[in-house]
C-alpha cells in the first residue's frame, strides 16, 4: 500500500576531498559524486548530470514495473538507455534534450499491451515529469528469444 501524500525525501552530501563528495542516506550505501570531466571533475564517479539521467531510468523502471504488475502483463526483460544533451542556453548550461531508449520484452500475447504500458509509464514517471526539458521515448517492444530480439 502506498504511503499518503505528501512524500518527503532527503539526501545528505558531505565533501570528501578537494572536488569530490559523498551522497548519503541512512541505511543505504553512499554514492561518490563530483563534477564530470567536462567540468574539470572526476571521470570515475557519478556526476550530477549522470545522476539525473540515472534518476530518470530508475523512475521509469519503477513506474513501468508497477504499471505492468497492475495490468497483469509480465515484463520479461528490460534494457534502458538515457541520453541527455547539455548545451548553452540564454539561462546558462541546461539539458536541451533527453531521450529514453527502452527495449522491453513481453510475451507474444502481450506485445500490443506492453507497447501501451511503455507509453503510460513515460507519462506517469515522476522524475521526468518534473523536469523542464521534455523526455522523448524511443520504445522497442520484443518477444524475448524471438529472431527480432
Amino acid at each position: 500500500m502506498n504511503a499518503p501524500f505528501p512524500h518527503r525525501y532527503r539526501v545528505e552530501l558531505d565533501r570528501a576531498g578537494a572536488i569530490d563528495a559523498r551522497l548519503s542516506l541512512p541505511g543505504r550505501p553512499s554514492i561518490a559524486t563530483a563534477a564530470p570531466p567536462e567540468f574539470d571533475g572526476l571521470p570515475d564517479v557519478w556526476g550530477p548530470e549522470h545522476l539525473l539521467l540515472g534518476a530518470i531510468a530508475a523512475c521509469y523502471h519503477a513506474t513501468l514495473t508497477a504499471i505492468a504488475r497492475a495490468a497483469h502483463v509480465p515484463l520479461l526483460d528490460l534494457h534502458e538507455e538515457v541520453e541527455g544533451t547539455l548545451d548553452k542556453t540564454k539561462d546558462g548550461p541546461r539539458f536541451t534534450s533527453i531521450v529514453l531508449r527502452v527495449r522491453a520484452g513481453f510475451g507474444a500475447a502481450d506485445v500490443a499491451r506492453g507497447a501501451a504500458l511503455l507509453e503510460k509509464a513515460k507519462r506517469a514517471c515522476i522524475v521526468s515529469g518534473s523536469l523542464n526539458v521534455p523526455v522523448a521515448l524511443e520504445a522497442d517492444v520484443r518477444i524475448p528469444g524471438s529472431a527480432a530480439a
